[in-house]
């Protein structure tokens, strides 16, 4: 019992400073703070990059309208071989895009169910 009270007693004599009272608001407030900036920072960047590829999309589009326009401004009827070329080309370019929208499809079907299944899951963890 002594050694309890002595093991008491020199704990409490090795207490160190106490925290200053608005020390929490204080953290709080420079957590906020630098939260804020990276934020910010974010933004902006996702700005700057979203606007190098809008100008270089659209300087792209400027280059390519001159460069093939420029020849071919009058209108001209297609000869069939090249209509018929033309609608091989593009039903390949409708085929490339219907693979791509079923595989966006499958895409957002399976990471769907794969959250249901991990939301469900959750819901039975915290009973």
């Amino acid at each position: 019992m002594n050694q309890d009270k002595a093991i008491i007693k020199a704990l409490k004599s090795m207490e160190g400073p106490t925290l200053s009272d608005d020390f929490t608001s204080g953290m709080m407030n420079r957590i906020y703070l630098v939260a804020a900036k990276k934020k910010r920072r974010m933004y902006i960047g996702t700005l700057c990059l979203l606007s190098t590829v809008s100008l270089g999309m659209i300087a792209m589009a400027v280059y390519l309208l001159r460069d093939y326009l420029s020849d071919k401004l009058t209108f001209h009827l297609p000869s069939l071989a090249s209509l018929v070329e033309s609608v091989s080309r593009y039903g390949f370019g409708f085929y490339i895009a219907f693979l791509t929208f079923i595989l966006i499809a499958l895409d957002y079907y399976f990471r769907s169910a794969w959250q249901k299944h991990k939301n469900e899951n959750l819901g039975h963890s915290n009973l």
